[in-house]
């Protein structure tokens, strides 16, 4: 074999009498490709955790209104750590800290710092992102939040009654910006990990209330929740509290409908509805609910349309934007809120329809202006996903539109609102009815008269 030969043989292989020459140059290419490929599925973040429940709010739905997913005065958890806008709240923080770690000669904070610890990785998982923090970083910032809630929430409850309390109070405009905070879904700390400090703090002993009964007394007094209270008396039993995620979720569960009254999954697709104005004109009387079972309590029967009473602050829209978030990030097939905005944006397109439900007293309008309520409720559904085929308030939709159909109701509505809408009016209408009746008669008596004398 001559050199050239030899050389080809080096560098290939030869097969049935022919000669595959390998590209070197092209080999390392492919083996750089699977290094780097091998690489970046290494790199690959792991799945979600099904203890995901702290989520960031969607960017299509922060773009609607920014201010209500962001915290006003202080940051609890990661996603809002280290935000130079809330350090002087830190310090605020330390100092009920510091209140609650030497509040009890029993306490241990090395058994938090333990507790703690031994929790990391589930703490972790609860996030929808990465906390990209050291263990200690972490453990420290959680601890410094969760005792500062407890701690808060004990004094909140406690009126400050002590000396020590006196000197932590804050202004009640300031404890409602702490409310509302607490129960954004991006401003969260697990909710087993303020159970889990509470009991070690050993309070139970003392006959205190639970770390729930705290929150639901501080939230009552601080946010305008309407049946937040009723329905965790009526109902604690049907609903899992046992499962409180955090304090967004919290709320949510309050408002939820209790689970016998929850609907089966249906395939029928949700129909749109007239709005408030116009149902009015086809004959449907709207009327606020006198004993309602909460919020979801609505109900058609017999032409009216009765809805529990909505009251909307300057706080509404925060708290009602942060549940929808939770819900489309974790629920989405039981998003009953969502639902139930859904139902009420379908009975207001603008100002009239406002201003109807305002008169029936089923809207109860802290904002001042008709129209900062109907924009309030257009603006809510915005980039908003629902399921359409398991629509909650599903059987009222589908009554209404029914009773919609049937022209008989429109006529009667055209006849009542036009001729005896008032008192006036309807004397009026008699009036000329009687008139043309008389009329009538004596017509007939005319004809009647000129026949006979033929």
């Amino acid at each position: 074999m001559d050199n050239n030969a030899s050389t080809m043989v080096s560098n290939g292989i030869i097969e049935g009498g022919k000669e595959f020459i390998f590209d070197k140059r092209a080999m390392n290419q492919d083996s750089k490709l699977v290094n780097e490929i091998d690489k970046m599925l290494d790199e690959l973040e792991p799945p979600p955790s099904f203890e995901r429940c702290i989520y960031r709010v969607p960017k299509e739905l922060r773009k609607v209104n920014e201010k209500a997913y962001t915290p006003r005065i202080v940051s609890i958890g990661p996603f809002h750590h280290n935000n130079k806008n809330f350090e002087s709240m830190e310090q605020v923080k330390k100092r009920y800290m510091k209140k609650f770690v030497r509040r009890s000669g029993n306490f241990s904070l090395k058994k938090c710092i333990d507790f703690v610890k031994k929790r990391e990785a589930k703490i972790r998982d609860c996030y929808s992102e990465p906390i990209k923090m050291e263990t200690n970083e972490l453990v420290k910032m959680i601890l410094v939040d969760s005792c500062f809630i407890i701690q808060f929430l004990i004094s909140y409850h406690n009126n400050w009654e002590d000396n020590d309390d006196r000197s932590l109070s804050l202004e009640p405009m300031m404890c409602g910006n702490i409310a509302l905070d607490l129960i954004l879904l991006e401003n969260q700390v697990p909710f087993f990990v303020l159970e889990g400090i509470f009991s070690l703090a050993n309070f139970a002993s003392s006959g205190a209330c639970s770390i729930l009964d705290l929150s639901l007394h501080f939230f009552d007094h601080n946010c305008n929740l309407p049946y937040i209270i009723e329905e965790f008396n009526k109902h604690n039993n049907e609903h899992d509290f046992q499962s409180v995620k955090h304090f967004t979720h919290l709320v949510l569960l309050l408002y939820r409908p209790p689970p016998q009254e929850l609907s089966p999954m249906r395939k029928e697709k949700f129909q749109s509805l007239r709005n408030s104005t116009n149902l009015t004109k086809v004959g449907v009387t709207f009327r606020k609910k006198s004993s309602s079972k909460g919020l979801f309590d609505i109900t058609f029967t017999n032409e009216v349309l009765e809805i529990p009473s909505i009251p909307l602050t300057d706080d509404t829209e925060i708290q009602i934007r942060n549940l929808m978030a939770l819900e489309l990030c974790r629920y989405p097939e039981k998003s009953f809120i969502t639902d139930y905005v859904v139902f009420i944006n379908c009975l207001i397109d603008n100002r009239k329809d406002v201003d109807l439900l305002v008169r029936k007293k089923i809207i109860v309008n802290y904002l001042g202006d008709n129209k900062v309520a109907a924009d309030l409720f257009n603006s809510l559904c915005i980039n908003i996903r629902y399921d359409m085929g398991n629509f909650y308030f599903y059987q009222v939709c589908k009554q209404l539109n029914d009773y919609c159909e049937v022209r008989r109701h429109k006529f009667k509505a055209i006849l009542k609102h036009d001729y005896f809408d008032t008192p006036w009016k309807t004397a009026s209408t008699i009036a000329a009815i009687t008139l043309l009746v008389l009329t009538l008669i004596q017509t007939v008596c005319s004809i009647m008269s000129v026949i006979n004398g033929k």
